[in-house]
């Protein structure tokens, strides 16, 4: 009888084994697998972090970019508020647009009509017909002169 029950307590003894063997790869298998989900979890989490990082690191140069553009654009404007400030450029506005003049100054307004108003109608018909021709007709009063002075050389 002794030989069954140290076979019996063998037996139950080699179930709890068996048992205590699948707990454990169970266990095992269990634990491996919350780790697997722990590292992809923390791995997901800092592949975002890199990539707001990334992110503001884009927009901070992107900002830095607006900002020489800003001092840029600032120092053009402060340039052009010197130009606006000066006696000349105010001089020239006031003379361009709102027809004023210094004291002694003569206004002389110089148009193409004023240049063919001393023609004849025959020299006027040749130069519709033939535009070269009015290269031709020399510059005759002190305005036509100075137009052609600056704007056709070939009157003079």
């Amino acid at each position: 009888m002794r030989k069954r029950t140290t076979n019996t307590i063998k037996l139950k003894h080699n179930i709890k084994s068996n048992k205590q063997i699948n707990l454990n790869s169970f266990n095992n298998k269990f634990v491996s697998l919350f780790l697997i989900c722990i590292v992809l979890f923390l791995g997901v989490k800092i592949f975002d972090i890199f990539k707001v990082k990334y992110d503001r690191e884009l927009e901070k140069q992107s900002l830095l970019k607006q900002v020489e553009r800003i001092k840029q654009d600032t120092v053009s404007l402060e340039k052009i508020k010197e130009y606006i400030s000066t006696s000349a450029y105010q001089e020239r506005e006031a003379k361009q647009k709102l027809d004023l003049k210094k004291p002694g100054e003569e206004v002389v307004m110089i148009t193409p009509g004023s240049i063919t108003a001393n023609l004849s109608s025959d020299e006027l018909v040749s130069i519709l017909r033939d535009p070269q021709a009015e290269k031709r007709i020399p510059a005759q009063t002190n305005p036509e002169r100075w137009w052609a002075f600056f704007f056709d050389k070939e009157r003079l």
